[in-house]
């Protein structure tokens, strides 16, 4: 058995959690988020990410321990475990990747069988974080250290991400529209493609 793999795409902030989890109440999925993994936080840092920049902005760059393996697992029926967040994920005739890295991320591109970007515009994306943040009860200097960054690197490095990754999608959704409404213009694309294995179609 091989489960096709819908990856979702976009910057922190488009949608991407809420969009799965709109289309998990419309047919069975199995959702694996990059956040359930770890990414070195050396290569997260603003001076390597500028570096990054410079050299290319190439997203191999970036590398997550047992993401690769765990889809991989998941695509053929197998239960797993993501490390960070402990979540438990059981087979299921759909599995949803949060992916923001697309098919530029080489050791799970081969996994994909559908690409969707979730486009946004990065000062809504930002709005959205802040307010999360803030909701969270992130301190004052925290969110003042972030947006200097964000100012300084990330934006940047999301302005990358977006010309590399959403050229690439199979399928592009509207950011701004509320959540159930994307899930269901996106069962509606999977219908019409008709994928083997989901009973979709």
């Amino acid at each position: 058995m091989t489960i096709p793999v819908i990856a979702i795409a976009g910057p922190p902030g488009s949608g991407k959690t809420a969009l799965i989890d709109a289309l998990s109440r419309l047919t069975p999925t199995a959702a694996l988020m990059l956040d359930g993994f770890e990414t070195p936080s050396d290569l997260m840092s603003p001076a390597v990410l500028a570096q990054w920049l410079k050299a290319g902005a190439h997203f191999d760059h970036f590398t997550v321990p047992g993401l690769a393996e765990s889809l991989a697992a998941l695509k053929a029926g197998h239960p797993v475990r993501e490390p960070v967040s402990g979540r438990a994920v059981a087979p299921a005739p759909l599995i949803l990747f949060e992916m923001p890295f697309g098919r530029a991320h080489p050791p799970t591109a081969p996994l994909i069988d559908l690409l969707v970007w979730l486009d946004t515009p990065l000062d809504v994306a930002l709005a959205r974080n802040v307010l999360a943040w803030q909701a969270e009860g992130r301190p004052q200097h925290w969110l003042a250290a972030y947006m200097k960054e964000y100012l300084a690197v990330t934006r940047s490095v999301l302005k990358a991400q977006k010309a590399q990754i959403a050229p690439t999608a199979d399928l592009t959704l509207d950011g701004l529209a509320p959540p159930p409404e994307a899930a269901r213009k996106l069962l509606e694309y999977l219908q019409s493609r008709k994928l083997p294995q989901t009973g979709i179609g």
